[in-house]
């Protein structure tokens, strides 16, 4: 299923139904998700089911943003794997500090075009190198 824009309460129902779908992993894609669950997102906010509760129901979210900021952290607390690419904007780094800590900030102010600072649950970190087209490396930190 791929859908473009749902409205919030069409939204709300089609989690409510797929919830009881629980042979099939879903995979919802949200582009910038700071958009629909900023930083003041509360419980009523219709993606604070699926971030919250979707794991129940086989529902993987994969969301994207260009100003890490403004994402609610509900989102950021229940993150499995981080990717970011290169932040200099003050306030994010701050923000990606509180997430991730101090340790990596001068990593993620100086990644090149096309790479990606790759952080798991695990604390397994990498640099993630692309291209346009494809990944070209991946260089375990």
């Amino acid at each position: 299923m791929l859908c473009r824009y749902t409205p919030r309460n069409d939204a709300e129902d089609v989690f409510d139904s797929l919830k009881s779908c629980t042979s099939v992993v879903l995979k919802f894609v949200v582009d910038e998700v700071d958009m629909f669950f900023n930083a003041s997102a509360t419980s009523k906010n219709y993606l604070y089911k699926i971030v919250h509760y979707g794991r129940h129901s086989l529902i993987d979210l994969t969301t994207t943003s260009r100003r890490p900021s403004n994402i609610s952290r509900n989102l950021t607390s229940q993150t499995d794997i981080f990717y970011f690419s290169k932040i200099t904007e003050p306030a994010d780094i701050q923000y990606f500090m509180k997430i991730v800590g101090n340790k990596y900030a001068s990593i993620v102010e100086n990644l090149l075009k096309y790479s990606f600072l790759r952080i798991s649950e695990n604390n397994s970190v990498e640099i993630v190198k692309t291209t346009e087209n494809e990944i070209i490396m991946i260089d375990k930190l």
